[in-house]
């Protein structure tokens, strides 16, 4: 696949990326398998995460030293921490994370 900042195509398998690309890479790279070409909005935008830290191992290990407060569950080898979801809950913890940081 090229290396752009902008894209014709993203593929997708289930719920993940697959790869991103011109339509004629992605359909080359999807080869037999069914194809389902939705281009009903050319203006979608997709935006990567901020970090990827199993990529990273120095900000792996400073993630590790943080509060995490992410969408989805986290599992650090300390114990699963759950996702705030919502809003509401994000604020909750936000505000939980920040006093527990201050009292040290």
């Amino acid at each position: 696949m090229t290396h752009q900042t902008e894209s014709q195509a993203v593929a997708v398998v289930g719920d993940r990326i697959l790869a991103v690309g011109t339509l004629e890479e992605l359909k080359a790279a999807a080869g037999y398998q069914p194809q389902f070409p939705d281009s009903s909005s050319p203006t979608r935008s997709s935006f990567p995460g901020f970090i990827a830290q199993h990529d990273y191992p120095f900000l792996t290990a400073l993630t590790m030293m943080s509060e995490i407060i992410a969408i989805e569950d986290w599992l650090p080898p300390s114990g699963t921490i759950s996702a705030a979801n919502g809003r509401e809950d994000y604020l909750k913890r936000f505000a939980e994370a920040e006093a527990k940081a201050f009292r040290s």
